[in-house]
């Protein structure tokens, strides 16, 4: 967690004139996400299951069990939800920064997997374009969505 990248989002949300009651900026811990405490609070909160209309992850995922975590995480959106990862590419950029942040870029087969085995379908990969360099060198998006039933 880098709290000045929370307090950053803080910012925006104010400049933008976003309500504080429709975005919450919270901490949590990927290897339990049902459980946040918001900036500037001291308690923990619980979320209930199908909860959000979109999970989004961007550099996160590598940081924590895969199947696990994925899973978590798609417990808490609604049917027909959208999940969105911005993760590491396996390339040689990718890999540098693997290093220096102490994890390894995930196949992008076995993130699919996991986002099967949670119950997420419509999986789709979609490589940055030269346009979004220099993410592009170093970033994958997988984007899904959660079964209706």
């Amino acid at each position: 967690i880098d709290a000045k990248m929370l307090r950053e989002m803080e910012r925006v949300v104010k400049k933008e004139g976003l309500s504080r009651r429709t975005i919450v900026i919270a901490e949590s811990d990927l290897r339990n996400p049902e459980k946040i405490t918001p900036l500037g609070k001291r308690e923990a909160m619980s979320l209930p299951a199908s909860h959000f209309d979109a999970v989004v992850a961007s550099g996160a995922l590598e940081h924590a069990p895969l199947t696990e975590t994925v899973r978590r995480l798609a417990r808490l959106l609604k049917p027909g939800g959208t999940f969105f990862n911005l993760g590491l590419r396996r390339s040689p950029v990718g890999a540098t920064l693997g290093m220096m942040y102490g994890v390894r870029p995930y196949k992008i087969a076995d993130m699919r997997r996991a986002f099967e085995r949670a119950g997420l379908e419509d999986i789709r990969t979609a490589k940055l374009s030269v346009e979004e360099f220099p993410a592009n060198l170093s970033r994958v998006a997988i984007i899904a969505r959660k079964k209706t039933f």
